[in-house]
């Protein structure tokens, strides 16, 4: 009999024991935190700090997450500034399923802040910082999505398809294949400077409606306030740390052969924890975020400047379509006259030359049918260009149908010197602004990264510890506690991260002296363009246009006198009309180069 009880008393001892073991590890699976392993109860282990564990290889090239797992969010006051947007802060990428979602808050209408290192990790516990590329989008890694292509991020918003989309060469047809002429012909109008209609559209009032009513403007000035709320995020604090836990509690009670350990007595235990920035991470946070606030500033600036590029193309596609027409129906009206003039004269006459009025008269009466279906296909372009400069002015159909334009193509002014154009855009573009700025705020990354060498101490205080002696007829006892828990930086001072952060900065600087070569570069050869288009409107104008006229009209006077002479007539016509469609492109040119100019500069140069 004491044999089985012996088995039996063994078996229930060891069922105790495997209770006991599994409510501990339920107990440790739910507890483990921080706040657990900064108990002071006596069975509590030290803590060794925060968890710097990462999920992914820092070193990985790609993030290893999951895409079916959910993801962990970024750690606090990570990547520069507590970037909640995954595109808000350079070196921070898209990693929710919702993404490309209209309205995500995550999704970000500019281009990620230049200067992050994407080395710094937050110290919020439990929390990772996702790494794309090393953890660094430079200005030449920064993907270029074109339109209709899907990248490894999604695939591209609408104004990312409207603000990658390749400018348009205002550049007109050569050919009409709705006529029968290989190039339009053209004649010079009675007045080729009509600026149009006083109560017209102006440049200037197209610009100032475009930054007013131009509802992608409106989408990306948002960048800002999300930029504040980032700025927001990183000042916030971490929050103090409530746990409370009950030990030494007997299955059944306790007796004089059982007494259980520390005389037997349970204890409950609650205590609040506080961390402490010794280290300043806050204030490098805050330093880094207000940084990058003022990247995205730039940034939108220069997004600005590309959608006032698209204006400038799209207005000049409207005037060039609207001369395209006048001087059209200027060579539908001289050829009708000619032909008018042919025709009375082939009334009177005999012979061989009425044959030839015959001839000439066919040849302009078919030159008569082909400017008609000229004139209406530029009357068609002219509404299409009108249509496209609406979209861009969100006009509605009504404004949009009425829309006429105050302005001219043949605007002469005197170009700077280059040196003056090349300080001038080094001064004003928003781009190399946005590269200065993004060396400071790639120096507050190196900050943030020293700062992040020491963790937050937490200081411990144990309020309220109860001992229930009941079980031998005591009473209850009350005390308190207090400690503090300290990380050793011994193996982990952050010092990868620290020197991705200072190689970031010297790389930043590179890229920066990258972008003013190529913005000097651009200019002198916008400059030099302008200065070449302008001397050959005045070469036409001077030479081959009063040429080409005096040519034709010799011609013309003597197929009066001889009509046999219809051929050499028309040829010379045709030469005339070449010429002049050479002197409407160089216009079209000419104010599209003088816009390109104020692009290049950053300022409003010219008209």
């Amino acid at each position: 009999m004491r044999r089985v009880s012996d088995t039996v008393g063994r078996r229930r001892a060891g069922c105790r024991m495997a209770l006991a073991a599994g409510a501990f590890a339920l107990f440790a699976g739910l507890s483990a935190s921080p706040a657990a392993a900064q108990s002071l109860g006596p069975d509590g282990p030290p803590p060794g700090g925060d968890a710097d564990a990462e999920a992914g290889s820092r070193g990985s090239a790609l993030p290893q997450a999951d895409p079916g797992e959910p993801k962990e969010p970024e750690r606090f006051g990570g990547l520069g500034g507590g970037a909640g947007r995954s595109r808000g802060t350079a070196g921070a990428v898209r990693q929710d399923l919702t993404h490309g979602a209209p309205g995500d808050p995550n999704e970000s209408l500019l281009p990620l802040p230049i200067g992050s290192s994407g080395s710094n990790i937050g110290d919020s516990p439990g929390t990772q910082a996702p790494g794309v590329m090393g953890g660094r989008l430079g200005r030449a890694a920064i993907p270029q999505v074109r339109p209709g292509a899907t990248s490894a991020a999604g695939p591209p918003s609408l104004i990312e398809r409207r603000l990658e989309r390749e400018r348009q060469d205002v550049r007109p047809a050569e050919s009409d294949e709705r006529t029968l002429a290989k190039r339009p012909r053209l004649d010079l109008p009675s007045t080729p400077d009509d600026p149009g209609p006083e109560d017209g559209l102006t440049l200037d009032a197209a610009v100032e409606r475009l930054l007013a009513c131009n509802l992608n403007v409106v989408a990306l000035r948002y960048e800002i306030p999300k930029a504040d709320a980032d700025v927001l995020t990183a000042g916030l604090r971490s929050n103090p740390i409530l746990y409370a836990d009950a030990q030494l509690v007997p299955y059944g009670h306790y007796t004089a052969d059982r007494p259980g350990g520390s005389g037997g007595q349970p204890q409950y235990d609650v205590n609040i924890s506080l961390p402490l920035d010794v280290s300043r991470k806050r204030a490098a946070r805050l330093d880094v975020a207000g940084k990058a606030r003022k990247v995205t500033e730039a940034q939108l600036q220069d997004e600005i400047r590309k959608l006032v590029e698209q204006l400038y193309t799209a207005y000049v596609n409207a005037l060039a379509a609207r001369e395209t027409v006048r001087y059209g129906e200027a060579y539908l009206s001289g050829v009708s006259q000619i032909l008018e003039e042919a025709e009375r004269r082939r009334g009177s006459a005999q012979g061989e030359e009425r044959d030839s009025l015959d001839e000439a008269a066919a040849e302009l009466e078919s030159r008569r049918d082909q400017a008609v279906l000229q004139v209406k296909q530029a009357g068609r372009t002219a509404t299409r260009a009108n249509r496209t400069l609406s979209q861009l002015l969100f006009l509605s159909g009504e404004e949009a149908k009425s829309l006429k334009l105050r302005g001219r193509l043949r605007e002469v002014a005197p170009v700077p010197d280059d040196a003056w154009l090349v300080q001038a855009a080094l001064a004003n573009r928003p781009d190399l602004a946005a590269y200065r700025l993004g060396v400071g705020r790639a120096q507050a990354d190196v900050r943030l990264a020293r700062a992040n060498r020491l963790s937050d101490i937490y200081m411990v205080y144990q309020p309220y510890t109860f001992q229930d002696g009941r079980a031998f007829g005591f009473k209850g006892t009350y005390s308190y506690g207090f400690g503090v828990n300290v990380a050793l930086p011994v193996f982990n001072r952050n010092q990868g991260n620290i020197r991705r952060a200072e190689t970031n900065v010297v790389q930043t600087r590179f890229e920066m002296q990258a972008l003013e070569y190529q913005v000097t570069r651009e200019v002198e050869d916008e400059a030099q363009d302008l200065r070449d288009t302008i001397d050959a409107v005045h070469e036409l104008e001077r030479k081959t246009l009063p040429a080409a006229r005096r040519a034709r009209d010799a011609a013309f006077r003597a197929f009066q006198s001889d009509p046999s002479k219809a051929g050499d007539f028309l040829g010379e016509q045709q030469d005339f009309d070449d010429v002049v469609q050479q002197y409407r492109n160089a216009l079209i040119e000419l104010r599209q180069d003088m816009l390109d100019l104020n692009t290049s500069t950053g300022v409003r140069i010219f008209p």
